[in-house]
Formats: C-alpha cells, structure tokens, sequence
C-alpha cells in the first residue's frame, strides 16, 4: 500500500480586464513573477520595453489609508494587528482580539496604545452574503505584501473584494482609465 500525500488544489490563471486595461494575475504568490514572465513574453514585451513603458503593480498591495477605507466598505472588523514598535525593548507587538470584543479598531484601549503606530499586519473579518443567499464569515489579512485571504473563499468573494480595491485604486490613479497602469496583477 502506497500513501500519498493530499496537496490544497489551486488552479492558476490570468485574466485580462479592458476597462481600465489590467492583466490579473491569480497565483501562489510565490509562482507570480513565473506568471508575469509568461504573460509579458506571450504579448510581445520585452525587458526593455517593460522598464519604458509598463507599469506594473501589485493591485492588492494597499496603503495604510486604502486598507482602512477598504475595511469599511466591507464592514470588516479589525481582529488581530501587528504593529512595528517605534522604541523600548520590542521590534514588533501584536495584538489579538478577546472573544468579548467585535472589533480591536473601536476599542479605546487599542487607539490609546497603537494609534500613531505602524502597522505590519492587520486581519480583518466580515460577513459575506453569496449570490445564492448563504452567509460566511470572510478573513483576510493586509501585509506588507499585500492582501491574503485567510478563509478559503470563491471566485465570487473574490471578485467582490477584488472590485471595491479597483474603486478605491481608481481615486488614487485619477478618473480617467488613461491614469491607470498599463498592466498590474
């Protein structure tokens, strides 16, 4: 009798957006830059003129302010944080939400103590309801790496949070789609 090992199922693929114009790419983050490769010889492009003329940018990787406005659209609620110490003894703390508390980000102890602290890592929860009325509770977590769901989610999750990041991007690169990057993942 042979054993054999159960691996997570994790198709990869690229989708293409026209409007703004987006290659999407949806891999393990560690197959990204082999997918970029492919996508970026299949069209043509070369080295040199990738460094000239596209820009590419990892979509979920948001800022402090983008991850907070994203929180809100989605009525996520702020679970756990890891914050980068400024000074003493620690290089980071991170802190976790008691069963009691629904959220760490309006709780007047949290913002007493990390208000004006860097953050590396934050999880948030929030309820999900499918097009065929079931509800979830979502977790994802922001790094400085981007955005990582921690529950395993659909395609449907995933475009929706996928669409509020592209509204809250598309005020940063301006109205028109021609302020959008070329390319971006």
């Amino acid at each position: 009798m042979r054993l054999v090992p159960r691996w997570a199922v994790f198709d990869a693929y690229v989708l293409i957006h026209f409007e703004p114009f987006m290659i999407e790419i949806r891999t393990p983050m560690q197959d990204t830059k082999k997918f970029k490769s492919a996508v970026l010889k299949a069209m043509g492009i070369t080295k040199s003129t990738f460094e000239e003329e596209v820009t590419w940018e990892q979509i979920t990787k948001l800022t402090d302010k983008e991850a907070l406005e994203l929180a809100i659209i989605l009525r996520a609620k702020l679970r756990n944080a890891k914050h980068q110490m400024l000074e003493g003894i620690y290089a980071t703390k991170e802190v976790t939400a008691s069963p009691t508390v629904k959220d760490l980000s309006k709780e007047e102890e949290y913002l007493k103590e990390f208000k004006d602290i860097p953050c590396k890592k934050r999880v948030f929860n929030f309820l999900f309801e499918h097009s065929y009325g079931l509800k979830e509770d979502i977790s994802y977590q922001i790094t400085d790496q981007g955005l990582n769901f921690i529950t395993p989610v659909s395609e449907e999750v995933i475009s929706f949070v996928l669409d509020k990041i592209i509204q809250i991007r598309k005020k940063a690169w301006g109205s028109g789609s021609e302020n959008f990057p070329k390319t971006g993942t």
